[in-house]
């Protein structure tokens, strides 16, 4: 994106903002029965998008990560969030520059093993299927698997990740145990079992790299995932102070493989613990938060007959309403680090004694907003309204 279009895209966004802050109260009195939205709130939507996607762009370093999340004793991520994050812009239109800036960083700071939290962390399966899943998008869009040596490199890493999945369970492991020793991937570590949210991811990497290079892979992620959804709906996650985003993942991998049933299931619990006129708390507390709002969202417009639901209605207003000024959304702590030897933090008493992060530089819970509102964009038709018009 060149220096005039940044500055044009802001212009464009002060003069829709002015109109969004006096008239929020006037969208949200607008939409009701079966009226969807109206333009002025798309429009809204669109800035809140365009500005978020500034925000990250802004943030990116000259080599073409981002940090966040902050760790004690590990530092802040650099390759699993600029993946994830890099995945959510590269969905954008106008953000090519940046994602290629991070997809080269990425390539040059590969291990043999994959990816991990950062470089200097053993690599990790959720750290390489992040990976995985934004160069097998990327080089679809951008019609590179027609030259041999992208689906080369891209079938040498899908093959890569499936190193990490259980063979037992057909869940993915987080690390492989005994890797170099360490303490947390001895054998008996739970860093090193089968985990639900981390095997959506891979399933969801394997689906966006090609299907039929991994069809027993992706067989055993599905029946594990099925295997393993609480009777309410909800997944539960090892690393996530929540039971949105395993859910979320899940949902998402499994609607793509035609598992209707178990899909439905979950989102009938994620709409019992919608919070009225607002949004989506992390499936334990009511207090609504963007990251778990956009993540359940995802999962309502995953059938498109809920765009027109009073949910899909009221989040996307919280979300619109609830964007700094900076185009960043505020986060809370979400990102649990359970002790090695705790198989399930999510449990009574253990939940209270996990380590529990921020992503601290608001990137990682920015991009995952910034992809859901695009997304919704889209399924509302605004972009082809607008493409019709000019």
């Amino acid at each position: 994106m060149t220096n005039e279009q940044v500055l044009n895209g802001r212009i464009l966004s002060n003069r829709i903002l002015n109109d969004r802050v006096s008239d929020n109260r006037t969208l949200n009195d607008k939409i009701s029965g079966n009226k969807i939205f109206d333009n002025r709130m798309l429009n809204a939507v669109e800035l809140a998008v365009g500005k978020a996607r500034n925000f990250i762009i802004s943030n990116q370093s000259g080599e073409g990560y981002w940090l966040d999340f902050y760790i004690p004793g590990m530092g802040n991520s650099s390759q699993w969030v600029t993946a994830y994050i890099a995945y959510n812009l590269s969905r954008l239109p106008n953000t090519d520059e940046s994602v290629q800036k991070a997809i080269v960083w990425l390539l040059h700071t590969k291990s043999s093993s994959g990816w991990g939290y950062h470089q200097n962390c053993l690599p990790d399966a959720d750290s390489t299927a992040n990976v995985v899943r934004l160069l097998a998008y990327y080089f679809k869009k951008e019609n590179l698997l027609t030259q041999e040596n992208f689906a080369f490199y891209l079938h040498e890493f899908a093959y890569l990740l499936a190193s990490y999945q259980d063979k037992n369970t057909g869940g993915f492991l987080t690390y492989l145990p005994g890797s170099n020793g360490k303490y947390h991937t001895m054998p008996d570590s739970a860093w090193c079992i089968s985990e639900p949210s981390i095997t959506a991811m891979a399933g969801n990497a394997f689906l966006n790299s090609g299907p039929e290079w991994v069809e027993q892979e992706i067989s055993n992620a599905r029946e594990f995932l099925i295997s393993r959804q609480n009777p309410a709906g909800y997944w539960d996650s090892y690393w996530w102070d929540c039971r949105i985003y395993g859910t979320s993942l899940a949902c998402s991998f499994l609607k793509q493989l035609g598992e209707i049933d178990p899909v439905k299931k979950a989102i009938s619990w994620i709409e019992s613990v919608f919070v009225p006129s607002k949004g989506w708390g992390n499936g334990y507390e009511a207090d609504p938060y963007p990251f778990y709002t956009a993540l359940s969202l995802s999962s309502l417009l995953l059938f498109e007959n809920n765009i027109h639901s009073r949910e899909v209605k009221d989040s996307v207003l919280w979300l619109i309403e609830n964007q700094n000024e900076d185009g960043s959304w505020f986060s809370k702590s979400i990102l649990r680090v359970p002790d090695p030897q705790v198989r399930e933090p999510w449990a009574g008493s253990n939940r209270r004694k996990c380590e529990v992060v921020t992503d601290v530089n608001l990137l990682f819970t920015t991009a995952t907003v910034m992809g859901v509102l695009y997304d919704f964009l889209n399924l509302s038709g605004y972009y082809s309204c607008s493409a019709s018009q000019e």
